[in-house]
């Protein structure tokens, strides 16, 4: 396992895209829509239409799997997917169980994404781009970093603020990926101060 500052983050940003290779980017391109009216739909290189927005759209979380596979193939979010945290450190910090975990997500994103994107000028800037925290690299892998990701992957208005069951309903996206990547193969030699539940 690598050192937390020797993992690279590849150059990538929200609208790189490697279509020959599946990695697509479906955020509308600026100038093309109002930020408010960001949906989902082709590849905005190469026009592939290969995300079902109508189930998508429907905030199940029973259904999560469907909505990470369908994240996985928008070349920012794959890099989340797939790039190697420094488990240890992510498992140190979070030593204390799911539920504080939980809590310090909810907290987070409460902080950085629950206001209108009208209402900060920071929107699309707040979720900084590193492997070094395993929420940062939750929030960009789930498209829940900031208001304009938050609104053409989730179907979620940008120009007003989140509800309590939206910040549920994203807190559970990023638990689930934390799930995935970190307490469901915690570090050799570890273990949780407190019980998961």
């Amino acid at each position: 396992m690598a050192n937390d500052d020797q993992i690279v983050l590849p150059k990538v940003t929200c609208t790189s895209t490697k279509c020959d290779e599946g990695l697509h980017c479906f955020r509308p391109k600026k100038g093309k829509v109002k930020v408010e009216d960001y949906q989902g739909g082709k590849c905005q290189a190469c026009d592939a239409d290969i995300v079902d927005w109508n189930r998508i759209y429907s905030r199940d979380l029973d259904d999560v799997d469907t909505l990470f596979a369908a994240l996985r193939k928008e070349y920012v979010r794959h890099v989340f997917w797939t790039i190697q945290l420094d488990l240890k450190v992510s498992w140190k910090k979070f030593q204390t169980g799911r539920v504080k975990m939980e809590e310090a997500v909810y907290k987070r994103l409460q902080r950085s994404v629950s206001c209108s994107g009208r209402e900060s000028i920071w929107d699309g800037r707040q979720t900084p781009m590193t492997p070094k925290n395993i929420i940062y690299c939750a929030q960009h892998a789930t498209a829940t970093c900031c208001r304009k990701c938050i609104r053409y992957w989730h179907n979620i208005p940008y120009d007003r603020d989140l509800t309590d069951s939206e910040l549920q309903y994203l807190t559970g996206l990023v638990m689930h990926y934390i799930d995935i990547r970190l307490f469901d193969n915690p570090p050799v030699g570890t273990q949780l101060v407190l019980p998961l539940s």
